[in-house]
């Protein structure tokens, strides 16, 4: 395998994709999937089949020249002519393509395509992703092992490159590019390339360019040309014509189309001169000047759009034949272009839709409204609402694009396509999404999605001021955005009492009917957020019943982000009722599903990294802990305030295990102001205070941890967490007796708590009492805590009594027990976090590191973010984890927590 592969894990299946796929209509993306058909009359010119012959046998071939110079057709007419050393997946590019999730699937289409008849490979399960985040980068490199796992090579041709702007999808095509395997051959043809990283290749011979030198028309090919078409001029005049188009092959092209008509071919050589703005007026009055009154009509009607079909071609132009006219015109070489093997949708050569655009324009500048408006219920009707709202905003129609939008705003939504529907509402005038509540509420919703609170709110309240004013037809659409703004808001503050209010407008309530009347996948949503509220308020039976209505629906409705969604909160409610091991199967199950669909970075897999980070600390296993804790870490919504707690003290529960308790408490003391921007009670917020009493406790610090339980506002009947807490600061001030009168309740199942907690009690008083020689009661509450361990293998609450723990296990080992096995597994786990010298040793030294990654790493035992450290440090987030990656290789680690452990042995901290 290449050495660059190395770089991305081992690529994973999926079932074959779900029905429902997005908002984009198939037949739109398969026609940018395929070469153009090669016209019939073709000069050939053997050096260049040639060149690009060779240049295939690298990595990456670059042709890069002005429009016109013929690279389209070069290559396609290098693909028909070619014994070719593998399939072709062939796109053809557009400014839309900016969207990442429109070039991904458009490209794992094209790959589809070319390579499903001859191999059975990892491409036929590899799913697109449907999220605009610059975090695909793992969709990515599930593809680059996709196609390394291919048994020959196959070439990937993007053509018109230079529409890719979009900087994060030029960082993703940029990682394809530099790890491509070695059986992908990546063509980029352009006008220009994006901001690549080439230099390297251009080092390494691994990039060929073929600029516009190579592609322009020798003399000798221009008289073919011109012969072609039953012109010959004479060697003067063919020298002046190729000196003044100077090999340009589209303009060569136009010369020898209108000297066809011409009686002095001498004196058109004489004034085919001037700037490309000169040549497109001569395109307009040779080329389009010379076609029939209704086709030219047909032209500047059509020319408004992309791209069209026989269908759209006759709303515009009030024909029934725009099928056969557009198959003519593509005949009759009138710069019209078929795309596809099916020859459904057409599309003129760009300088000339754009010139007749400008002719269309400023000849009838009233029309062009009226044409947009027109293709915009086209794609509306034909399911496409991207299209049909890109058409509305190009009429300057607010009213549709405003009507176009609420009606596809919904279906976006529900699939997580926040940054699309941002982008949507960017193109409305401000001042009219200000003014229309049912605009104002979808905003709202959006920017609460991505994170933007401060406007989120803002944009809520403008709606419901304005809600008086929505009219009946506009009223359900507003009161959906708004009841999913509340329950949003309601999850992120923790406000039980607003989620259930916003959910009975689309669920209804005991005894009422919902307000609206709304489709399974919007039921889903509601019950995904009223669900995740009444977990973290503490209502766990309740949350999860609510969840799993909710997955079912969204597994019903196809809507896989809602599912993941469900997935993700239902691992967290499972942990927090001790359900270890159903938590982490829901958990996997939820990674393989973002997985496939490209969305392991985003805040709806973040729930299950934290839960399965905390199943593994509960389990003692802390480098997976720390790797999902990460994972979580940088998932999160910075909103998102309880599960930024419980990252934050899940990870000082790590630290603690790990014998920091310093960094343990620092960690309990971020999740603690974590918890200041949480409206209802947290269900953990007594355990994160119990938690640190407890630590300060263990290293001496009674006063602080005095301060601390004497500001808890009467918590009788006291958790079994705070008398855990209030114990071991009782110990802490040498009162063994007082500590077992506070464990009493705890020890005997009086107080309320979870399991983990009752052993953490029966564990102390077991240590307790065999420290002052009582060896029986030690051994029955050793045994009566192992008979609730094992079930679940809660192993950290052992751990977390040190060699207290060590003792009275092996003690108790030597008594007869339920839990042989189990108990043996303990004393070995025990024997290895106390051993000495059994830290690992990094494969490399401190001085390895860059002086890059040195700073990287001082950022490290802060909690801040990946994105955060990025923002710090003015890169991109995905450059902070390159550098991660290299100091994890450089340390012998796999996690961030390790990383830092390792970089205090070594005195880089």
């Amino acid at each position: 395998m290449h050495a660059r592969t190395c770089a991305v894990h081992k690529v994973t299946t999926a079932p074959p994709p779900h029905p429902h796929e997005g908002p984009l209509a198939a037949p739109l993306v398969s026609t940018k999937i395929g070469p153009p058909r090669v016209p019939g009359r073709l000069i050939y010119r053997p050096r260049l089949v040639q060149l690009l012959t060779l240049a295939i046998e690298e990595r990456v071939t670059a042709i890069v020249a002005p429009a016109g110079w013929g690279k389209t057709l070069l290559m396609s007419s290098w693909l028909s002519e070619v014994e070719l050393p593998g399939p072709v997946a062939w796109i053809s590019l557009d400014t839309g393509d900016n969207d990442p999730i429109r070039f991904w699937s458009n490209l794992l289409q094209a790959l589809h395509t070319a390579t499903s008849a001859r191999f059975d490979n990892g491409l036929d399960t590899l799913l697109p992703p449907i999220t605009t985040s610059s975090e695909l980068g793992s969709f990515v490199a599930l593809l680059v092992n996709a196609l390394a796992e291919l048994p020959s090579p196959v070439i990937v041709v993007l053509d018109d490159v230079h529409e890719l702007t979009n900087q994060p999808l030029v960082e993703q095509l940029d990682f394809l590019l530099q790890f491509a395997p070695r059986q992908l051959r990546i063509v980029l043809a352009g006008r220009f390339l994006p901001p690549l990283s080439l230099a390297r290749m251009r080092v390494a011979r691994e990039l060929t360019e073929i600029r516009a030198n190579d592609l322009g028309f020798t003399e000798r090919e221009a008289s073919a040309l011109l012969e072609d078409v039953g012109l010959r001029l004479s060697a003067s005049d063919m020298n002046k014509l190729h000196v003044r188009a100077e090999g340009w092959p589209a303009g060569l092209r136009l010369a020898a189309l209108s000297m066809a008509n011409v009686s002095d071919p001498a004196g058109f050589v004489a004034h085919f001169v001037g700037d490309e703005g000169t040549v497109a007026d001569y395109l307009i009055a040779e080329v389009f000047e010379k076609q029939s009154a209704e086709t030219r009509d047909f032209l500047l009607r059509t020319s408004v759009c992309e791209r069209m079909t026989g269908g759209l071609a006759n709303a515009l132009t009030g024909r029934s034949d725009g099928a056969a006219m557009l198959a003519q015109m593509e005949r009759g070489n009138v710069f019209t272009i078929a795309l596809g093997p099916e020859r459904f949708w057409y599309r003129y050569h760009s300088l000339f839709g754009e010139l007749l655009r400008r002719k269309l324009e400023q000849g009838d500048p009233e029309l062009l409204p009226r044409l947009h408006r027109t293709a915009s219920a086209w794609f509306a009707e034909n399911g496409v609402p991207l299209e049909a709202f890109h058409h509305a905003v190009e009429s300057r129609d607010w009213a549709l694009a405003s009507d176009t939008l609420t009606k596809a705003w919904l279906p976006l939504f529900l699939d997580g396509e926040y940054s699309n529907l941002r982008a949507m509402l960017g193109r409305i005038p401000n001042e009219k999404v200000d003014s229309d509540p049912v605009l104002a509420a979808i905003r709202a919703v959006t920017r609460l999605a991505l994170d933007d609170v401060t406007h989120a709110d803002r944009d809520a309240q403008l709606a419901e001021e304005m809600s008086g004013f929505a009219s009946a037809e506009q009223r359900p659409q507003l009161d959906i955005a708004i009841a999913m703004f509340h329950l949003d808001r309601a999850r992120l503050r923790g406000d039980v009492v607003e989620a259930r209010a916003a959910s009975s407008v689309l669920l209804g309530s005991p005894g009422s009917a919902p307000r609206v009347l709304v489709s399974d996948d919007v039921r889903a949503a509601a019950l995904l957020h009223l669900g995740a509220t009444e977990y973290w308020s503490g209502s766990r039976e309740v949350a999860e019943r609510r969840l799993r209505e909710g997955l079912t629906l969204a597994r019903r409705t196809g809507r896989d982000y809602l599912e993941l969604c469900c997935l993700s909160e239902l691992t967290a409610v499972l942990a927090a009722q001790y359900r270890l091991g159903e938590a982490a199967s829901l958990a996997q199950q939820a990674a393989r599903l973002a997985e496939r669909r490209g969305w392991t970075n985003t805040e709806a897999m973040a729930l299950a990294w934290h839960a399965l980070g905390y199943c593994h600390y509960v389990w003692n296993e802390l480098d997976e802990a720390d790797k999902y804790l990460d994972l979580a870490e940088d998932a999160v919504r910075t909103s998102e305030s309880a599960l930024q707690t419980s990252i934050r003290f899940t990870q000082g529960m790590v630290l603690s295990l790990r014998g920091d308790t310093v960094g343990a408490i620092v960690a309990l003391g971020g999740a603690a102001e974590s918890l200041e921007a949480m409206t209802g009670k947290y269900l953990f917020s007594e355990y994160v205070r119990g938690e640190t009493i407890r630590l300060l406790a263990a290293i001496g610090e009674t006063d602080r941890a005095r301060v601390l339980l004497t500001e808890l506002t009467n918590p009788e009947p006291w958790p079994t967490h705070l008398l855990v807490a209030k114990a071991q600061l009782r110990l802490a001030e040498s009162d063994p007796a007082g500590a077992l009168e506070t464990l009493d309740p705890a020890v005997n199942g009086i107080s309320e708590g979870f399991t983990d907690e009752r052993v953490q009690a029966l564990l102390m008083a077991a240590a307790i009492h065999r420290e002052n020689g009582r060896s029986e009661d030690a051994s029955r509450l050793t045994e009566t805590a192992l008979d609730l361990s094992e079930p679940e293998r809660i192993c950290y609450a052992y751990v977390q009594l040190g060699h207290r723990g060590q003792a009275l296990l092996s003690e108790h080992a030597r008594q007869p027990t339920m839990h042989p096995r189990f108990l043996g597994e303990l004393i070995a786990m025990l024997g290895d976090a106390f051993a000495d010298g059994n830290t690992k040793s990094p494969s490399g030294d401190r001085g390895s590191l860059t002086d890059r990654e040195v700073t990287v790493l001082r950022y490290l035992p802060s909690l801040l973010t990946s994105p955060e450290i990025a923002a710090e440090l003015f890169v991109s987030v995905n450059t902070v984890k390159a550098h991660l990656k290299s100091i994890y290789g450089k340390l012998a680690v796999s996690s961030r927590r390790q990383a830092v452990l390792r970089a205090r042995e070594l005195g880089l901290l």
